[in-house]
């Protein structure tokens, strides 16, 4: 017996080819940070350390370091430095395309 794609009935999630290019190239925590960025657009690290149930903060910053790589985030504050710095308070960030204006 075969599968078929069950029909949706509830709201959609655009995700990036650039997140799917990714699936075999990280972990499935990076890979659920980026599901959860492009649903809440929520980028704080204590946040979605929270919410995904991630073993540390740090590994949330790791996240958004790798997607920052990787192209789907950019720092607002221009260092050219995707990372995050300890002690440093929340960072902004904002996804390429058609999102890449406003504020946090």
């Amino acid at each position: 017996m075969g599968y078929r794609l069950a029909d949706n009935t509830g709201d959609t999630l655009a995700v990036p080819q650039l997140v799917l290019t990714h699936l075999c190239q990280t972990d499935g925590d990076t890979i659920r940070a980026a599901l959860y960025i492009l649903q809440t657009r929520d980028t704080d690290p204590r946040t979605m350390a929270r919410a995904l149930a991630l073993p540390s903060i740090e590994a949330a910053k790791r996240a958004l370091q790798y997607w920052a790589g990787a192209g789907l985030l950019v720092n607002e504050r221009g260092s050219g430095h995707p990372g995050l710095r300890s002690g440093e308070g929340r960072l902004c960030w904002h996804f390429l395309g058609s999102q890449r204006s406003g504020s946090c």
